[in-house]
């Protein structure tokens, strides 16, 4: 090391060094914890100057970086903007999932009643030959899922258009 450095910053390096996962998780925390009741305790005029501190550092470290300083920056950048898209899709997809099961545990509940509702009719009649009729809003497994399937397509290209 260098002479100059000081003894207690090399003892703080060292520990850092040596501790262990459980302690490193708690020692972050606490610091974690310090700096937001840092930043709650600053004034407007503080936090500018720290945001343009931070600006201003950014800037620097931008204009000082290389080309595959810059391409590998743009590669991390792009690959946690397709994560986020993947999550979102992943959230979207669960999301509709419920929605179909919700929607299929409803319509097996309305189809039931009206089995039941026609079976009470044909029993208070006394034609036998009661046709029963489907609803305009009753649709089958595979055309609800199509649906889904179509919403689902329109949406990522409507996502995929707007960004």
């Amino acid at each position: 090391m260098n002479d100059s450095t000081n003894p207690e910053t090399i003892r703080k390096r060292n520990k850092k060094k040596q501790e262990t996962n459980e302690q490193r998780s708690k020692r972050l925390a606490r610091e974690r914890e310090l700096k937001r009741q840092k930043r709650a305790r600053e004034t407007e005029q503080q936090h500018e100057e720290r945001l343009q501190s931070i600006r201003e550092g950014r800037k620097r470290k931008k204009m000082t970086e290389t080309n595959s300083d810059r391409e590998n920056r743009k590669n991390r950048k792009n690959q946690r903007r397709q994560a986020a898209r993947k999550r979102t899709r992943k959230l979207k997809n669960r999301n509709v999932l419920k929605g179909r099961n919700i929607n299929q545990q409803t319509r097996q509940d309305h189809e039931g009643r009206e089995i039941e509702e026609a079976y009470v009719e044909s029993d208070n009649t006394d034609s036998d030959s009661h046709p029963t009729r489907n609803s305009a809003t009753t649709m089958s497994e595979e055309e609800i899922s199509m649906l889904q399937d179509f919403r689902i397509k329109m949406e990522n290209i409507r996502y995929n258009l707007c960004n």
